[in-house]
């Protein structure tokens, strides 16, 4: 049993926490706007936003020009999907994240679904039948799924899109800063992730990579002051992926964000991965030992640093009480696990099932 002063965050995919020196970078900022705001946004676009950018496209191993800075993934989505031509097939998940499938249910695009085996597992040959036979030419899917921690083999699935020609259009949110992506191996069109997750950035982020190809295919139909440019007296129209940077950037929000970038790679991103996977397993090897409904099986398979209880006779409730944090919603228990989280802490959490178990 935990005592009353301590607290177990295990609930990184619902809002991953900020390291306070990472923290502390958006504070100095922030006391310099009450300064001398003008000049110190002036000086940020100059001396500091080309660092931010360059930043962010190495850790997702895209080419700098192929980023743009969103404020969130919903946001940008929704901003492409108006790009498109409206009589696109497109291939959706049927548990998805809302917003992943909603842009393209409310604008009535012809939607083919996926559904899961046993609330868990995605299966790449049904994915490729239903391309085939439903003649699909877009797909839209999460990298790893929010409410069963199913992670997708992003690589076949990249393979299987280019090989039938379809385009793919990947939510990274529950996975960029947990697992390694590197876009220069996957054949994808565009991947968008909100920060506030696995990036441990704080709401009002997110990033953007789009192929050269879809951008030509699919041209921008926003813009703002971000992409036009004076000649003479005329404004011009520049169509790129700095279309989709609409109004002001999010200076400080993005300044948090490259220094969590920053803690990350200093800890080394496989080391990352590696950590959570063996905290992740050391759980699974103890809930198996307990009266407890696990979504999906035993090992690492298709695990991502999330796992799904079934929230049974007040399991969640119980866990509340004794202060560790997870996300309760419809019957079930989200854990996720992250680097600042340990065996330790696992090892508690599994003393406190345990307990229940025996209460109840």
């Amino acid at each position: 049993m935990l005592d009353n002063n301590s607290l177990i965050y295990f609930n990184t995919a619902a809002c991953g926490l900020i390291s306070p020196e990472v923290l502390q970078t958006g504070i100095d900022l922030y006391k310099k706007f009450s300064i001398n705001s003008a000049t110190t946004s002036e000086d940020w676009r100059e001396e500091e936003l080309m660092n931010v950018r360059n930043t962010i496209a190495d850790f997702v191993g895209a080419k700098e020009e192929s980023m743009a800075l969103i404020p969130n993934f919903s946001f940008a989505l929704n901003n492409i999907v108006q790009s498109l031509n409206g009589n696109e097939k497109v291939l959706l998940f049927s548990n998805d994240f809302p917003s992943v499938l909603a842009p393209f249910v409310a604008n009535h695009f012809a939607i083919s679904w996926v559904n899961p085996k046993d609330n868990f597992f995605i299966d790449l040959e049904e994915i490729e039948r239903t391309i085939e036979s439903k003649k699909i030419e877009l797909l839209a899917i999460s990298h790893v799924q929010w409410s069963s921690g199913f992670k997708i083999d992003l690589e076949k699935l990249s393979e299987i899109c280019h090989k039938h020609n379809v385009d793919l259009i990947v939510d990274a949110t529950q996975s960029v800063g947990a697992q390694v992506i590197n876009i220069r191996q996957l054949n994808l069109q565009v991947l968008l992730a909100s920060n506030y997750k696995w990036m441990n950035a704080g709401f009002g982020s997110g990033i953007m990579y789009m192929s050269d190809a879809f951008l030509k295919k699919y041209p921008p139909v926003v813009g703002s002051i971000n992409n036009v440019q004076r000649e003479n007296h005329d404004w011009k129209f520049l169509p790129s992926i700095r279309c989709y940077e609409l109004g002001h950037l999010n200076m400080v929000e993005l300044n948090i964000l490259k220094n969590a970038i920053q803690e990350k790679n200093k800890i080394g991103l496989k080391n990352i991965v590696r950590h959570n996977e063996e905290i992740m397993q050391f759980l699974l090897d103890g809930l198996v030992k307990l009266p407890v409904k696990l979504v999906g099986e035993t090992n690492m398979n298709n695990r991502s640093s999330i796992l799904i209880l079934q929230d049974e006779r007040g399991l969640g409730k119980w866990l509340q009480q004794n202060n560790i944090v997870v996300t309760q919603r419809n019957q079930t228990l989200r854990i996720g696990l992250h680097f600042y989280n340990t065996k330790v802490q696992v090892n508690s959490f599994l003393e406190c099932v345990a307990a229940w178990a025996k209460e109840n």
